[in-house]
């Protein structure tokens, strides 16, 4: 059980860990201070379970549930000290399971935990209206490109994984077509971010970092196995394909 908690107050933190401790004590925890490194642990770590707080330096708490939720339907619990009813609305149309007002009664946080995870997940290949960010990328209309035992059509965001379809939203076909277009070429992370989202994104890598970690989930690659994209870490990414 890997769990993310993000919360810049560590009093806050310490006490929510130990929560987690006594409701799984062989969980593994990792916390973040603020969204982007939230984001970054997000996606090397791929957690079983994420606690946010709202009021977290940016992206902040809403921000950081509506990414995660585009890339996975892990269980989201927000944990906050706001308690209008607007603020859990909010939360919940982005994405979270559930909304903790502080301060919180242990035994029942504790039995939330338990319900949350308790929930089936259901992993879509669809993501939900509105990920779309603006794309600057002049591959041409119904263009295959092919690598290995991957197919990917431009056109129809088509991708078939020896030979199984996988339906890719418009921008992780592009991103995955400039990867591929580049095979064994290492790309750095800010010319990926200018090529698919367009120049004034090249400094905001906690989208490719969220679309990287889609991307990885659709292929069907684990975090011990990544048979298609290397990370470098710090400089960029590299598609490959295993002999």
């Amino acid at each position: 059980m890997k769990i993310l908690i993000a919360e810049d107050d560590r009093d806050i933190a310490d006490v929510v860990e130990v929560n987690l401790r006594m409701t799984w004590p062989q969980c593994q925890v990792f916390m973040a201070a603020d969204g982007a490194k939230a984001l970054e642990l997000f996606s090397a770590e791929g957690p079983d379970l994420v606690i946010l707080d709202i009021e977290i330096p940016p992206p902040d708490g809403h921000e950081l549930c509506r990414l995660i939720r585009q890339a996975s339907d892990v269980p989201i619990i927000i944990l906050s000290a706001r308690a209008s009813t607007i603020d859990k609305v909010r939360a919940l149309d982005a994405g979270a399971n559930d909304y903790i007002t502080k301060p919180f009664d242990h035994l029942e946080f504790q039995a939330r935990l338990r319900a949350v995870t308790r929930k089936p997940r259901v992993l879509s290949t669809e993501a939900p209206a509105g990920d779309e960010l603006p794309l600057n990328n002049d591959a041409a209309p119904g263009q295959t490109i092919c690598a290995g035992d991957l197919t990917l059509n431009i056109d129809s965001h088509q991708l078939l994984v020896e030979g199984d379809q996988v339906r890719l939203t418009s921008t992780e076909c592009r991103l995955l077509a400039e990867l591929m277009k580049h095979q064994g070429h290492l790309m750095p992370y800010r010319l990926l971010l200018e090529r698919v989202w367009g120049p004034e994104y090249e400094d905001e890598d906690k989208y490719l970092k969220v679309f990287v970690w889609r991307l990885r989930q659709k292929l069907g690659e684990r975090k011990r196995e990544r048979r298609y994209i290397q990370n470098e870490w710090g400089i960029g990414y590299r598609f490959t394909v295993a002999s």
